[in-house]
């Protein structure tokens, strides 16, 4: 018997297992080859030009992002158009696997492959028009306007025909309602993705552009005359005019940025025009994504390199130069935008501030001689809106370091230099407000500059000191205060100076001799401390800086200068203390540490200033290498030491007689160090006394490094170092003992490259006494242990130091022939 239920309602073309096929399949696989095939074309490109409005990519990771994402677009899109299918059979179910894989492929894997395999190298042997059609989308500003809507429409339109199917397999009523729920999540996806996507798009598109014409500020002469020409000619002319308005007017002339101070000139000229020559050349890689070498990617961010290529110390500036820096700016600019950024130094804090000082000098000098077009200047003028922008946001600003001086005067540079758009004077009062405030919070009252490094100190003052000059052009005036601070700090920078005009190397400070010849003089204030350090700088008869003792404490710092036995840069002896708060960054952890100049040259030093790439970075900057004491061979933790007291005894304006300085730490749990340093029995001597107490056994290490084009070696309790280019004398004999009961035993030595340890435990309690002699003759004095007491005897006096030192009654003084002498000075 032949049911109701029993009869087909409609003829199977096709049987399948559980199901028909219909013609509608076909029709709607037909549909998804054709728009995977338009995504697979014009994805990649609409991607491109939302992400790089200029028209640019030059960013490896920023293009391997967009194929991604065109790879996941493909892959929604593929599978909401063959999902539909719904196949049962094993054949069909590999025709829609292969679907999905070769939409996504096509769509993502397969043009990333094209431009690695063909675009990079057309760009260079084949066709290099390959490269900025596939890679840097140049021009392709009409094929992202057609393809935006025409690759949304159809995306959008193929979903809508995939959820709203009745289904090209008859399948039984729940898994249909199944299937049907699927199609319908997927086709949301894919529409949330391209929603997502334009928004992105627009978003990025909002935060790269700035419109110059509505940056300018209101009540102005400027803004009057092109609102009137906006209102008569329109917008475009508008703009015109204001670019117009850049290329021919002169800016006020201001100082050179302080990066520029100290360079000898010419040599670093010609080093930053060979840079640069290289760079337009592209005969280096940029690395703008991955920083292998990362000074080398720090300083292609910063581009200070820029400035000093186009500075005059060589003599006439050739238009080459200044179209090279032209195309390296043009360069930069289109392969970084504001956001998305994925460099790890395109946006910060330094180099932002100097790369807009870099480049506002070459759109100076490209301006007197009327090599900038309107393009240029269009571009340019957004630029430095955009990195005022950036500098003016209150979260960027760095307040702690030298960072924050930078970010100050590239503020106040664009704000004197581009009035204009200096809407109520906010970027010039919010470039002193942060000035004012940095200086409070990071030079204490001594003068000092709390990073704790005399590198970063020269650094810092050159900063502040550019800064009073630029408000000195511009007209603006700074508080009584801003000139107090700064004239400390410059008597700082010459009261650390060492005999052959160098810095001592304390924590990140480069040994190299300080110049003046490219400051800008006429532009800075008569001040009796800047004619000092002027001449001090000039000068190649004297040693700069004056005999006695100089003392810092709240920036951490003592300095004895001596007559060993002449005044003069062959034996001028000079001996550097640190103790005292911890350093705000570029911090070293060489707590009492110490170095010592003498014979024309340093002798002691720290290991300086290593690049934060550099692979032993973390060992250098560690106890061990600096001229301090360790316990276990550990480094001590980040932390403040303190001055115990400074005395010294002679003429203030003469060589010292005797001089006892004290500090302690207490940065190793359990144990205290006291070091005292003394001077005056012997001339050219120097003895140092560590105390080192504890509750528990340790092993300590009295460590002594010398300069890096210094040798040493090392024998039982002693140590010479000599220069191995030189004569065999030595220049500084060390003699170390320790405290063994009731007398002072030679203490083991042991030569570790340029550091020499003197070793002691494990012990709970030890006394390192240590004698540098760094005069050219045989030392004439002796250290000896009476009692509780260390004699130190030589041909100018004794000194008798009671045990343990605590104060300065425990440093007692006789000159030779003479009686216990009360005169001090502080």
């Amino acid at each position: 018997m032949i049911t109701k239920a029993s009869i087909p309602t409609e003829a199977p073309a096709v049987t399948i297992r559980g199901g028909v096929e219909s013609p509608p399949a076909r029709m709607r696989l037909a549909a998804a080859i054709v728009c995977g095939g338009w995504g697979m074309l014009l994805s990649p490109p609409v991607l491109a030009k939302l992400a790089a409005p200029d028209g640019e990519l030059e960013s490896a990771r920023t293009l391997i992002a967009l194929w991604s994402l065109a790879a996941a677009l493909g892959l929604l899109a593929a599978c909401s158009l063959t999902a539909v299918l719904a196949p049962k059979s094993r054949g069909q179910r590999v025709v829609s696997l292969g679907a999905v894989a070769g939409f996504a492929f096509a769509t993502g894997g397969g043009l990333m492959l094209l431009a690695t395999a063909a675009g990079f190298l057309a760009a260079t042997t084949l066709w290099p028009p390959l490269w900025e059609i596939v890679l840097n989308v140049r021009g392709r500003e009409l094929a992202a306007r057609v393809a935006v809507p025409a690759t949304g429409a159809l995306l959008l339109t193929a979903a809508l025909v995939a959820a709203r199917g009745k289904g090209d397999v008859r399948l039984e009523p729940g898994r249909r309602r199944t299937a049907r729920r699927r199609h319908r999540s997927a086709a949301a996806l894919l529409a949330l993705g391209c929603l997502i996507g334009f928004a992105a798009g627009g978003a990025a598109r909002s935060v790269n552009h700035t419109d110059p014409l509505s940056r300018v500020a209101p009540g102005t002469a400027l803004a009057a005359r092109l609102a009137d020409v906006e209102t008569k000619q329109g917008r475009d002319a508008a703009r015109r005019a204001l670019i117009g308005h850049f290329r021919r007017r002169r800016s006020v002339a201001l100082p050179p940025p302080e990066f520029c101070w100290s360079t000898g000139a010419c040599g670093e000229t010609r080093r930053a025009r060979n840079l640069l020559r290289g760079l337009a050349a592209r005969e280096v890689e940029i690395p703008w994504d991955v920083p292998s070498a990362r000074a080398t990617s720090f300083d292609l961010q910063r581009q200070t390199f820029l400035a000093a290529a186009v500075q005059d110390a060589c003599g006439s500036l050739e238009r080459g130069r200044l179209e090279d820096a032209a195309a390296w700016i043009a360069t930069w600019r289109r392969a970084n935008p504001v956001w998305p950024n994925f460099h790890p130094y395109a946006w910060r804090d330094d180099p932002t501030a100097n790369r807009i000082q870099s480049q506002m000098l070459v759109m100076e000098q490209r301006r007197r001689r009327g090599l900038t077009s309107e393009a240029e200047e269009a571009a340019f003028l957004e630029s430095v809106l955009q990195h005022a922008d950036r500098l003016m946001d209150e979260e960027e600003h760095n307040y702690q370091t030298n960072h924050g001086l930078m970010q100050n005067c590239g503020l106040l540079a664009i704000a004197a230099s581009y009035p204009e758009f200096d809407v109520g004077g906010r970027w010039r009062e919010t470039a002193v407000r942060r000035m004012q405030r940095h200086l409070a919070e990071t030079v204490a009252a001594d003068g000092g500059f709390l990073e704790i490094a005399p590198g970063y100190h020269w650094s810092a003052t050159k900063k502040c000191l550019w800064f009073l000059a630029c408000s000195r052009r511009a007209g603006i005036k700074l508080p009584p205060v801003f000139e107090r601070t700064v004239r400390g700090m410059v008597d700082a920078c010459h009261g650390l100076l060492q005999p052959d005009g160098s810095l001592p190397i304390i924590a990140d400070t480069d040994h190299r001799r300080r110049h003046g010849e490219a400051w800008p003089w006429e532009t800075l204030p008569a001040w009796p401390e800047l004619a000092e350090l002027r001449a001090a700088l000039e000068s190649s008869n004297s040693p700069p800086g004056e005999l006695g003792v100089r003392h810092w404490p709240e920036s951490g710092y003592l300095v004895l200068r001596a007559a060993a036995p002449r005044w003069d840069a062959d034996s001028a002896l000079m001996l550097t203390l640190r103790a005292g708060p911890k350093s705000r960054a570029h911090l070293h952890y060489d707590a009492l540490s110490l170095t010592l100049f003498a014979g024309g040259k340093p002798l002691l030093s720290g290991p300086g200033y290593l690049p934060y790439d550099t692979p032993r970075r973390e060992q250098a900057i560690g106890t061990t290498e600096q001229n301090s004491v360790s316990v276990d061979g550990r480094s001590h933790r980040a932390g403040d030491s303190v001055w115990r007291f400074v005395k010294a005894i002679g003429a203030p304006d003469d060589s010292p007689d005797f001089v006892a300085a004290c500090a302690e730490s207490r940065l190793y749990d359990g144990v205290r160090h006291r070091r005292t340093v003394v001077y005056g029995p012997a001339t050219g001597g120097i003895v140092v006394v560590d105390e080192l107490s504890s509750a528990a056994e340790h092993v300590y290490r009295q460590h002594f490094r010398t300069d890096a084009r210094l040798r040493a070696s090392a024998a039982a309790g002693e140590a010479f170092v000599y220069d191995p280019s030189g004569k065999a004398a030595p220049l500084l004999l060390l003699k170390s003992w320790t405290w063994e009961g009731d007398r002072l035993a030679p203490a083991p030595g042991v030569v570790r490259g340029p550091v020499v340890d003197f070793v002691a435990g494990p012990r709970r309690d030890n006394l390192f006494v240590t004698r540098l002699a760094a005069s050219s003759e045989a030392p004439q004095d002796a250290v000896q242990l009476a009692g509780r007491s260390l004699v130190w005897t030589g041909d100018r006096g004794r000194a008798v130091l009671a045990l343990p030192i605590a104060t300065a009654d425990d440093c007692r003084w006789r000159p030779a022939g003479g009686a216990d002498s009360p005169t001090s000075f502080p």
